[in-house]
């Protein structure tokens, strides 16, 4: 089994993963990553949506299964098999607002627990954080979270990146953007932290 990352938008794809989608038989997708690896998907090969993730490692070995960005981003990367790494949206929101992602930490809020408490704490520590999300994030839950940290932070939501609509809309903790489509991250950035420390006497 190989588990492809498709990128997070079409064009987005390594030679790697083109080469080796060209070649499958048997693929399986959700219907996003199927969309953006479609002209390469061979006509004769048995594609399928996928409609139940927990059985996709009873799945022929000769199995390819799209995961759209990179596996190995709050995607398909938990499953047995050869990963081929693809675009992720942090990797190309990273080279659009020209950060680096040494300094950035990765959190995703997508289709797990949102684990509020671990966002707190890279905010504490002047972290910025990358949100990967769900389409149903109560930004204003959010940022009241991100307020219980004494953190006032730069608010960026990246829609639909990599697509010809793509729209990018920056606010604060006080005064945050709405995204504005169901495809979107959210990059975080403190810009003072206003927690009171203490200086030992000299």
């Amino acid at each position: 089994m190989k588990i492809v990352g498709v990128g997070i938008a079409p064009g987005m794809m390594t030679e790697k993963a083109i080469k080796t989608i060209k070649k499958a038989k048997n693929i399986h997708g959700s219907k996003r990553a199927i969309e953006i690896a479609k002209k390469h998907i061979p006509p004769d090969s048995n594609l399928q949506t996928i409609k139940n993730y927990k059985k996709l490692n009873q799945l022929p070995k000769n199995t390819i299964i799209l995961s759209t960005g990179d596996p190995m981003l709050s995607g398909l990367g938990y499953l047995n098999g050869e990963i081929i790494n693809g675009i992720s949206s942090l990797q190309y929101a990273c080279a659009k607002l020209k950060k680096s992602q040494t300094e950035i930490t990765p959190i995703s809020f997508h289709g797990r627990t949102r684990n509020y408490q671990k966002l707190q704490k890279q905010l504490e520590i002047n972290n910025k954080v990358f949100l990967i999300t769900d389409p149903d994030l109560n930004i204003q839950k959010l940022t009241n979270k991100i307020k219980q940290t004494n953190t006032k932070a730069q608010i960026t939501i990246l829609n639909k990146l990599g697509y010809p609509d793509e729209e990018i809309t920056k606010g604060t903790t006080q005064n945050p953007p709405k995204p504005t489509t169901n495809l979107y991250s959210i990059l975080i950035e403190p810009t003072q932290n206003q927690q009171k420390t203490t200086t030992k006497p000299k």
